[in-house]
Parts: structure tokens; C-alpha cells; sequence
């Protein structure tokens, strides 16, 4: 079938071709959860492309996950229309990786640059850390981790970070940041912010640069445009400057990333940046039922930080949601599970387990609902557990790799030269440092100068011995044949080379510990890396280097398999599921305790929430416990204010133990339950059995107990506490 404009357009509803059919100036299309918004993306892009308005340029459609590319891909590949290889879908990430790769010499970067993913960043900076004579074990390196991202996001150097810092752990963390960004250029490496920050330095400092990709890409489309950070609007500016032809999609009831450094006024204040923006709205939802979408509505009112766009469908009513409240989290798994089966079993039943999510806020709340799916044979999986591509042995062979493609890359040369073991322990590797630093040279470049030495005239500086010189040979002298064979032979090949010469295909097979199933990983590897199989090993290397690194948590999701799927509410985003449940409904949990003080965060929260809710298309189960066991506390639980009033079906409730009855915690430990005892009034003093003395100041009812507000004497400071669990005596009456 022959795709036309005319047959696109005669697809889509009013608001959808009211927005494909625009073409010049910026456009804002906000839409809402499930209202076909990728649909539209393509559809616009094919259009474009179909109406000529193009000539020889191109369309350019970012969004944030490779996954969500991919599915850009595929539809407009499925469309067949003439002149697809104009349609450029890509991720913020993997774009800039290219313009980096084309031009980063401009920003200091050769093209055969590495990508640091999280895990090597870290690594950098503890690296950094040392250098700085700042102890890893006292200051927490992924706390600098996160400041040193959140700079970068805002277009800060180490400079500017120390110009602007408040606090001694702030200077400290730009003293950190100024041996990092040299430790990066020194590898000729860039870490994730680096991709953006960097292509937009090129941009703004190389008008030739710039304008060329102007050029290229006449239209930019942006999608999830209210996740985007500083950094990535100012490079959308950057790519549209000569034409203006910048279309974002978002929704500000979605934004859930700010940890990430996302800014929700991106979105927010879209049209005042660009005055003469065309603004839609597509809010007919195709995926929910009437009493989902309802349930959503309802959840998301109160915020203030929105545009208004209230989803609706013609879909039928479906079912009630249901809401449940357990007894702990033990009894709300229990619940869980026993629903999932009865959904998923006998004759005719009405769903797959692969049509089932469980969404919880932490990771740290998975651990009781595998428990249960084991306990009831039930297949699971989780989304962002161990990746494949984060396993020992895959992390090894990629490190070879990185080295090989990159020399200068001391980070992944480190971890090469450690796996597997040679003998080469951390003595001799400071020393190594210690030489390279002396000599301003790399790593590589120090063990071949040593290598030469030794060769020459069998000198060895003071600080190595001849063993550890003859083990240091032995390596450089390996991988120098890495990197002579790498311009020879195709990558295939070369992955063979490195896993025999280096010693890790015998390393893993003689080792003892899940041999095999790790063989077979390496062997899944070297299949994958076909796909990048030219007959130069670094021709295919960097690009498959490229991917690895910027592969995240939601790719490897894959709903062919009939399982449960476990997963946080953050990485659910973008999918969508015949039945969800949403557990862990509970104050400090849903909303997250550490929000409670900050309004901009509580309305994050609820974002949040709202974005679970709507992930459902037919059944949403909404679960909180009585009380709760999680991560060492156990104690009474408060029901989110999330899913006070909404109008739910509530399922029957878990049964109290009777008063003779012992109650048993996960942990083993039995708790006696509280006898019916009187509620203090505001001025009575209590006495609390750690707590000592107190005055009550404030009395609350929530649900049927009351929170109870005391000043307490000594240094115990206020406290809040549930009456029927505080083990509290009223000491005089008023």
C-alpha cells in the first residue's frame, strides 16, 4: 500500500492533524498519557517528508530513550514511504555522540573518544579523588558524582562550581571536578553530560558548525521535551536558530526526573522563549478506561505546576479500580500474586502474566514481591536489575576494547590490566600512575617506554622490581599486538584475539563460579557484535563501543516472555500495561519521605503517581499496607494522601489479629498488640519509654488512629507519633 499525505491525515483525529499539518515556526504539543503522541511524531515526520517542503534536508526527531527511537524507527520504516533515509530518529545522547565523533576536535575530543557510562565515571572520579588526596571512604564519591553532574546540566565548570559554592563539601566537590575534567581530557574521554554539554560548545562557538546542521535538519522535533535539562534546550535552540522550525511534545503532569537535573519550566515557559509558538493540544487517551483516566484526574488536580489539558476517552467504563489496603507487606505481596493468578489462570482467562506490571516507588520494595512469586511459582522479571551488558565478564571484554579503541583511555586500561589476574596487584599499579604522572604520559605510553627500558639496557626504576617489570611487559606486549591486529582483521576476529591471548576465556571457564552460564554471556556478546563486523575492527569498534555505553535500564525490556513484570515507577514510563499495580501507597514511601519539606517535590511525587496510574489500559490495583517492614524499620503506615478520596473500589480489607493473638514481623521478631488505651489531649504530659517526659501539642485523627505531636523534654526534640503504637503512659489529666 502506497502511503500518502492525504492517507495519513485521514488516520489521525482533529487535534493530531491540526498538528502534523503544521509546518513553519515552533510548535507546542502538549500530550497527555496515551494519546498517541508517537503517532503523531512519525506521522508528521512522513508528511513532511511527503509534501516536498523539505527538498534535499533532512527531519530530525530526538527523544530519551533508545527504545522509544527504536519504535520511531520501526513505525516510520513500516510506512514505506519514498525518501525515509530524510528521517533522522535518534536519542539526545547517541546525536550529539555523533556530532562529537564528526567534530570533536573542535572541543578537544579525537574521534576515537570514549563514552564513560556511570559505572566508569565513578571509577574517574574516585581516580580523581586520590589524585586530590581526598579519602574515598570519608567523602561518598557518588555524592560528587551527582554535584559534578548537576554543574555540567547547568553549564558549569569547575571554576564557576567553586565560585558558586555555599558549603566546605561544595568547594570540595569543584576541587574534585578540576582534577576529573583533566583526568577526562587526559583519557580523551567524555562522560554522559559531557555528550550535550560539549556538542553545545561546538555549536555555540563554530557558527560553520552550527549552521551546516541548520541546514541539514530543517525540522526539529523533540519529544518528552519536559524532561529536558538546561543543557539540552539551549542545544534544541542551538539546532533550529536559522529557521525557528522547533517542534516540542511533552505533558507537565509527567515530569519526573528533576533528580536527573530534568527542568519542568523548560516546558513551562516554552512559549515565552518562542512568542510565536503554535500551540495543541491531543488529550483524546486511547489506552485507559473511562474509570482509569478518572482515577488519574483525580490524582493530578491539585497540582499547580501544569497547563491545562484534561485527557479524556471513548473507550468503555472498565472495570472499578480496586483499592486494597494489607496488613504489611508480606499480606499486600500475598494479595498481589493471588490477584495475578486468578487474572491469569483457568479456562478462558481474561490475561497473560506478561500483561501484568507491579510498580513500586524504591527498588528496595521488590525484594518481598520476588520473594512471593518464588514462594508461588509465579515467572517474574525485573527492569533494571543486573543488565547484561553490567555483568563481570562482559564489563571486562568491553574494557579490552575501550583501550584498544581508545589508548589513551587509562580508566578501561586499568581494568584490562586487572582482568583477570596476572599478578599485577595494587602496588604495582600505584607505581605505574605514580610513572605515567611523572613522565606526563598514559598508562599505555608508560608501559611501552618501561617495556623499551627494560629491552634496551635492563634498567627498571627505583620504584618496580624485576618482577613486576617482566609481568608489566608481558601485558603491554599483548595488548600492543591488540592494537596492531585491530586495523587487520574484522571485530569478530579481534574479540576472539583478545578473549584467548588475554587469559579471560580461560579464566572464566576454569573458574568455579557459574562458568558456563558467564561462557555463554560472552559467547551472546560476540554474536551482538556482529552486527558491527566490518573488515577493519575500528571501523565497527567505536560504533558498537557507542551503543554500549549509552544503553539504559528500559532497553533491555522485552515483553515477548509471559512473566510478571517488576519495576519502579520512574522506569515504567513510556510503557503501558493491560493490568498495573500500584504498592507501597504510603506516606514516606509514595510520596517519598524525603519530599515532604519542599512543595516543587511533593508535586513531583504526585507526578509521579500520576504517571503510574496511567501506564494501566483495563485493570489498576491500588495497594497500601497497615504497617511495613523495609530497609531494617518496621512500624504503622500512614495511606498516601495520593489516593485519600478517590472513588475506588475497595477490596476487603486485611483481618485484625484478635487481642489474644501475637503478631509475627518478617524479621522473626514477635510484637505483642496494643491493648485499647486513652487518647491524650493537647497540654497532658506523657511519659514514653525512650523518649522520657513530654507535653502533647497536637492531636490529629488519620483513618481510625491519631497522630499524636509531643515536645519532649531533655534533647529527644518533637516528635510525631501514632497513638496506637506508641508505647506512651498519661501521667496527669486537665
Amino acid at each position: 500500500m502506497v502511503i500518502t499525505s492525504e492517507s495519513i491525515l485521514n488516520s489521525l483525529n482533529p487535534e493530531q492533524q491540526r498538528a502534523v499539518q503544521h509546518i513553519n515556526g515552533p510548535m507546542l504539543i502538549i500530550a497527555g498519557p496515551g494519546s498517541g503522541k508517537t503517532r503523531v511524531i512519525t506521522n508528521r515526520a512522513a508528511h513532511l517528508v511527503l509534501s516536498g517542503t523539505l527538498n534535499k534536508a533532512s527531519v530530525l526527531a530526538v527523544t530519551f530513550t533508545n527504545k522509544a527511537a527504536s519504535e520511531l524507527k520501526d513505525r516510520i520504516s513500516q510506512m514505506k514511504i519514498a525518501g525515509p533515509e530524510q528521517i533522522t530518529a535518534s536519542t539526545f545522547h547517541s546525536f550529539c555522540a555523533r556530532i562529537l565523533r564528526a567534530h570533536g576536535s573542535y572541543v578537544g575530543l579525537d574521534r576515537n573518544y570514549s563514552i564513560y557510562d556511570s559505572d566508569d565515571q565513578l571509577s574517574a572520579i574516585k581516580e580523581s579523588m586520590i589524585i586530590a588526596e581526598i579519602d574515598t571512604k570519608q567523602t561518598n564519591p557518588r555524592s560528587i558524582q551527582n554535584l559534578i553532574s548537576k554543574a555540567k546540566t547547568s553549564r558549569k565548570d569547575s571554576r564557576m562550581m567553586a565560585q558558586d559554592a555555599d558549603t566546605y563539601f561544595e568547594e570540595l566537590a569543584a576541587s574534585i571536578y578540576s582534577r576529573y575534567e583533566e583526568l577526562l581530557q587526559r583519557n580523551n574521554a567524555a562522560d554522559f553530560d559531557d555528550l550535550i554539554s560539549k556538542s553545545v560548545d561546538l555549536l555555540l562557538n563554530y557558527p560553520a558548525v552550527r549552521e551546516s546542521y541548520n541546514q541539514n535538519y530543517q525540522q526539529v522535533m523533540i519529544d518528552e521535551f519536559q524532561d529536558t535539562n538546561a543543557s539540552q534546550y539551549l542545544l534544541s535552540k542551538l539546532l533550529v536558530q536559522d529557521h525557528q522550525n522547533l517542534t516540542v511534545v511533552g505533558d507537565p503532569n509527567q515530569s519526573i526526573y528533576s533528580w536527573r537535573n530534568a527542568d519542568i519550566t523548560n516546558i513551562l515557559n516554552f512559549q515565552e522563549d518562542f512568542p510565536d509558538t503554535q500551540v495543541i493540544s491531543i488529550n483524546q487517551n486511547y489506552r485507559s478506561t473511562q474509570n482509569i483516566l478518572k482515577t488519574a484526574r483525580n490524582v493530578i488536580t491539585t497540582n499547580q505546576l501544569n497547563i491545562d489539558n484534561e485527557i479524556y476517552t471513548e473507550n468503555p467504563e472498565g472495570s472499578p479500580v480496586i483499592s486494597h489496603e494489607a496488613f504489611d507487606e508480606l499480606d499486600e505481596a500475598a494479595f498481589v500474586i493471588a490477584e495475578s493468578k486468578q487474572l491469569t489462570q483457568g479456562p478462558n482467562p481474561d490475561f497473560k502474566l506478561s500483561d501484568i506490571a507491579i510498580m513500586y516507588r524504591v527498588n528496595a520494595q521488590s525484594r518481598v514481591i520476588e520473594e512471593a512469586c518464588l514462594k508461588s511459582s509465579v515467572k517474574y522479571r525485573i527492569v533494571g536489575g543486573i543488565q547484561f551488558y553490567q555483568r563481570k565478564e562482559i564489563k571486562d571484554l568491553i574494557a579490552y576494547l575501550s583501550a584498544i579503541s581508545n589508548p589513551s583511555d587509562d580508566i578501561s586500561l586499568i581494568r584490562a590490566i586487572s582482568n583477570p589476574g596476572r599478578g599485577i596487584g595494587k602496588k604495582t599499579l600505584d607505581s605505574l600512575k605514580s610513572y605515567s604522572t611523572d613522565k606526563h604520559l598514559s598508562l599505555l605510553d608508560a608501559l611501552q617506554e618501561l617495556n623499551s627500558e627494560h629491552e634496551n639496557d635492563g634498567s627498571i626504576p627505583l620504584m618496580f622490581n624485576s618482577r613486576s617489570i617482566k609481568l608489566l611487559s608481558g601485558f603491554y606486549n599483548v595488548f600492543h599486538n591488540f592494537i596492531a591486529q585491530s586495523s587487520k582483521v574484522p571485530l569478530v576476529e579481534l574479540i576472539d584475539l583478545v578473549l584467548e591471548n588475554s587469559g579471560l576465556q580461560s579464566s572464566i571457564l576454569e573458574s568455579s563460579d557459574k562458568a558456563q552460564e558467564r561462557w555463554e554471556n560472552i559467547l551472546e556478546f560476540r554474536e551482538t557484535s556482529r552486527e558491527f563486523n566490518t573488515q577493519n575492527a575500528l571501523e565497527g569498534l567505536s560504533s558498537l563501543l557507542d551503543r554500549l555505553a549509552l544503553i539504559n535500564d528500559v532497553d533491555s525490556y522485552d515483553d515477548t516472555d509471559n512473566c510478571l513484570t517488576l519495576i519502579t515507577l520512574h522506569q515504567s514510563k513510556g510503557l503501558e500495561f493491560p493490568v498495573v499495580f500500584l504498592v507501597g501507597l504510603e506516606e514516606g514511601l509514595l510520596p517519598h519521605s524525603r519530599s515532604f519539606d519542599d512543595h516543587f517535590q511533593i508535586e513531583e511525587e504526585r507526578r509521579l503517581c500520576y504517571v503510574g496510574v496511567t501506564r494501566a489500559e483495563k485493570r489498576l490495583y491500588l495497594t497500601h499496607a497497615f504497617r511495613r517492614g523495609l530497609m531494617g524499620q518496621y512500624g504503622p503506615s500512614i495511606k498516601s494522601r495520593f489516593i485519600e478520596h478517590l472513588d475506588t473500589k475497595k477490596h476487603a480489607p486485611f483481618a485484625l489479629p484478635s487481642n489474644t493473638a501475637t503478631l509475627i514481623s518478617q524479621n522473626g521478631v514477635k510484637v505483642a498488640k496494643p491493648k485499647i488505651k486513652p487518647v491524650p489531649t493537647i497540654g497532658q504530659t506523657i511519659l514514653h519509654n525512650a523518649f522520657g517526659e513530654g507535653v502533647v501539642l497536637d492531636v490529629l485523627q488519620i483513618n481510625q488512629d491519631f497522630e499524636i505531636t509531643i515536645q519532649f523534654k531533655e534533647s529527644s526534640g518533637t516528635k510525631k507519633l501514632l497513638h496506637s503504637f506508641a508505647p506512651i503512659e498519661i501521667l496527669d489529666n486537665i
